[in-house]
């Protein structure tokens, strides 16, 4: 529900029109939901060494997500954000042409909806790679709330079914991951899919689970 307003100056409402700065806003949102996660996940791991003996199956699936959650965040920060503001800075450098900057920055705002899968496929539906993305967050909602409230160092019998059934829904989310990529590999955002699996599946972990 976050919504950052903008004041724009002239001339700068050139660049900064309305539907601009509706794709920074959903942007952020995106950019903001990931680092919230991300922060959660350490507290809890935080919290946890203050336990002696925490249930080994729980020690594994937070070590996954805090993996998982970690390398999304590198790819969206440096392999998406820093990597497409230097190319815009150095085209903006090389030009006193107001256009040149118009379009540099259109191809910015442009390269950066597409390789964070915040692109629909022009139907209106929203990109299978975004949808993964906000199912494995929610996965790691689920188990941050129902870890706070396990003794971790003893589980019951259906405290254990719970942490079974969050390590099967991730397996599968990361399953589906894994197949989106062979599906969307010819599309635009496919090629930055393929960088993004290679952070989080360098091992192949999850993709010999298949």
């Amino acid at each position: 529900m976050i919504t950052l307003k903008y004041k724009v100056v002239w001339p700068l409402h050139l660049l900064f029109n309305p539907t601009a700065l509706n794709d920074y806003n959903t942007l952020f949102r995106f950019l903001l939901r990931v680092k919230k996660t991300q922060i959660d996940l350490w507290n809890l791991w935080s919290e946890h060494m203050q336990h002696k003996n925490i249930d080994i199956g729980v020690i594994q699936l937070r070590n996954n997500l805090v993996f998982i959650v970690d390398n999304l965040q590198y790819y969206l920060q440096v392999d998406v954000m820093e990597s497409q503001y230097t190319v815009m800075e150095a085209s903006m450098k090389n030009t006193r042409n107001f256009e040149d900057i118009q379009k540099a920055h259109s191809v910015f705002l442009a390269n950066v909806m597409s390789q964070t899968f915040l692109l629909g496929n022009g139907t209106g539906k929203k990109n299978p790679v975004n949808k993964l993305i906000h199912l494995l967050l929610r996965l790691c909602d689920d188990f941050i709330l129902q870890a706070s409230m396990w003794e971790v160092g003893n589980l019951l019998l259906t405290e254990k079914e719970e942490l079974e059934t969050l390590c099967e829904t991730l397996d599968s989310v990361m399953n589906w991951l894994t197949k989106t990529l062979n599906r969307v590999r010819a599309q635009p955002s496919g090629e930055h899919l393929a960088r993004l699996l290679l952070r989080l599946d360098f091992n192949r972990w999850f993709s010999k689970k298949v």
